[in-house]
């Protein structure tokens, strides 16, 4: 009937085969599961998981986290909306702002927002560095991590009582207002539990090479130090410290406050002469150093001395990194005089491995190589990289290493050949950047870090062989065993002369399998096992596996979702062209009675009852044509 109510079948139907499909296997997931697939999408993505189902209903407003960094495309106007939706406060906030058009406003709002939320996790980059921040920054008390790029920090207002909670803090370009130095000093001073701190390249307005300011730490793990500007200030009561990298002209007075520090990067490029005076009275010896990375000029007497005062504070190191940098004309001549004065007894004590890279095989450079393999008498294993621009070949260069004598029976000298060219054009950063990718520190220090040059190394060391041989290994090198034999000091393996080859083992991470075999190795070397960071590395991306395994399942039902809805779509579409034949057939029959002659006024009224009856036949699917007789 055509005043029936709608009937209720299609949504039992729909219903009854929801109540029969298989169970979500993504709603069954922990939420924190949920929340880190989520934050892995676009934000758009995040809001139209909506439609999976009435539990995925309004799920994107409850995310503890709002992650922007892979969203591209959004507007303020998304952003704002996405905040005002928000159901639970917002944990976690990331921006990369590509455009900065845009966000000059809106920011200041987003960060009084984020405020009165519980913040936790901030991370904002922005594409240049004169936007000022709002003060409401420093009204985040419950931050526990605060990363910026790119920008302007705002005066710290008066009586501001620090981040209670901040664990870490990285500045990256950053610019700090008037009196910088003493405005870090305050902000670090004020977070008692940082454990982390990077200075990247920050502008310290106001700050002299001979201000007095103070970077105190009491739970201070980490502090990196890295920038082409002279710096005021020092470092002291720093208890936990356990890693520290300073890259700059007169960054030697940071090392006061770092005398408990098990790893230490140092880059001397940019080192003053008054630097070496520095270093020379260190009060302390660097006694728990067990891994040293410096980056040095040979070509400069202060890189030099400054690199053998460190030598001389850290007597324990066992693990040793030069990334030459060498540059221009030699100042002096590192002769065997020259470097025998440096020498003191306590050097070289524990130093088994040596890596030396982007060398150019300089005299003083040579030397320098030769005074390792004459002076350490527990090295296992030396491996040089030419640097693409070397002085001589790689023929040459295996000559004049091999005639090197050395003090320790087990030392074998690994040659990588030559970089390639484009390895070589990368900038300082990048290099640094390799530089802390390529250094783990060990607590148990018996362990031997591994990126390529390092499994190279490792497959090295357990060769059983009598040392004093020379062998040149195949194309594939890294993944034959290397058999040495002979008498002597030592072995030299020597790779393919093809910079392509040996580029890409210097800068690609060695394999899973090259971890495993390292392992074994190690256990026949007679060092200490461990479980190797590539292993733990192997097992986090399994865990990414799964992640992303899931994330696909639920592309799969957004898939899914989207074909029930196309096919109702055309079902309704059937349905419509059906009503549409219904009512072209109707039309046609009312025509044809309307022309039909002889039946006078009966025919003509028995004609327009006929008509009524057409339409209320058509319309309930059926039509009596005894009724029309």
């Amino acid at each position: 009937m055509a005043g029936s109510p709608p009937t209720r079948k299609p949504r039992l139907a729909a219903e009854a085969a929801a109540a029969a499909a298989p169970p979500d296997l993504l709603s069954s997931l922990p939420l924190e599961v949920l929340d880190n697939i989520l934050s892995r999408v676009h934000i758009r993505a995040v809001v139209r998981t909506s439609v999976l189902s009435r539990a995925w209903r309004g799920r994107w407003e409850s995310l503890p986290s709002v992650d922007l960094t892979r969203s591209l495309g959004i507007v303020p106007a998304n952003i704002d909306a996405l905040l005002l939706r928000r159901s639970a406060p917002v944990r976690t906030f990331r921006l990369d702002a590509h455009d900065g058009s845009w966000y000059v406003d809106a920011l200041h709002d987003w960060l009084l927002y984020l405020s009165r939320n519980g913040i936790r996790d901030l991370n904002l980059s922005f594409p240049r560095g004169n936007f000022r921040l709002h003060s409401s920054l420093f009204s985040c008390r419950e931050l526990t991590s605060l990363k910026l790029k790119s920008c302007r920090l705002p005066p710290t207002p008066p009586g501001f009582a620090g981040f209670p909670c901040l664990k870490t803090l990285e500045l990256c370009k950053v610019i700090v207002p008037e009196h910088g130095g003493r405005q870090l000093e305050a902000l670090i001073g004020a977070s008692p539990l940082l454990e982390k701190v990077e200075l990247l390249k920050a502008e310290l307005l106001g700050d002299d090479p001979d201000d007095e300011w103070v970077i105190r730490g009491p739970n201070l793990r980490e502090l990196a130090i890295v920038s082409d500007l002279p710096y005021g200030g020092r470092t002291e009561d720093l208890p936990r410290l356990q890693e520290g990298s300073l890259f700059g002209p007169n960054y030697a007075k940071f090392l006061m406050g770092m005398a408990g520090v098990t790893k230490l990067n140092f880059f001397c490029l940019h080192c003053w002469p008054t630097e070496v005076d520095v270093l020379d009275k260190l009060p302390f010896l660097l006694k728990n150093v067990t891994t040293l990375v410096v980056a040095m000029n040979f070509t400069k007497m202060a890189d030099i001395l400054s690199i053998f005062c460190l030598l001389r504070s850290a007597p324990y190191i066992e693990d040793l990194d030069i990334w030459g940098c060498s540059d221009g004309k030699q100042e002096i001549d590192a002769e065997d005089d020259f470097l025998n004065a440096q020498w003191a007894d306590c050097m070289f004590s524990k130093l088994r491995v040596v890596r030396m890279k982007k060398i150019v095989c300089l005299c003083n450079e040579l030397q320098f190589v030769e005074f390792i393999l004459s002076k350490a008498k527990v090295l296992q294993v030396l491996s040089i990289l030419l640097s693409s621009s070397a002085l001589c070949s790689n023929e040459e260069a295996l000559t004049w290493i091999t005639e090197y004598p050395r003090a320790s029976p087990d030392a074998q000298v690994i040659f990588l050949g030559r970089e390639s060219a484009n390895n070589s054009s990368a900038n300082a950063s990048s290099e640094n950047a390799e530089v802390d990718e390529s250094q783990t520190t060990d607590n148990e220090h018996d362990s031997i870090n591994t990126d390529t040059d390092d499994s190279e190394v490792d497959e090295a060391q357990t060769i059983d062989s009598e040392p004093g041989s020379v062998n040149r290994s195949a194309a594939d090198a890294e993944a034959e065993e290397i058999d040495t034999s002979g008498s002597g000091r030592g072995s030299i393996c020597m790779s393919p002369d093809n910079a392509e080859d040996s580029t890409q083992r210097a800068s690609v991470n060695a394999s899973t399998e090259n971890a495993v075999l390292e392992e074994k190795q190690m256990t026949g070397s007679g060092l200490v096992p461990y479980v190797h960071p590539q292993r733990r590395q192997r097992l986090d991306l399994e865990s990414v596996a799964q992640l992303e395994q899931l994330e696909d399942e639920m592309i799969e039902l957004q898939k899914q979702v989207q074909l029930d809805l196309e096919e109702r779509r055309l079902e309704l579409e059937s349905a419509q062209k059906g009503n549409s034949l219904i009512q072209q057939e109707r039309e046609i029959m009312i025509s044809c009675l309307q022309a039909t002659p002889g039946l006078g006024d009966t025919a003509a009224s028995a004609q327009g009852a006929s008509s009524e009856n057409v339409v209320n036949g058509a319309s309930s699917g059926h039509f009596n044509s005894s009724q029309h007789a």
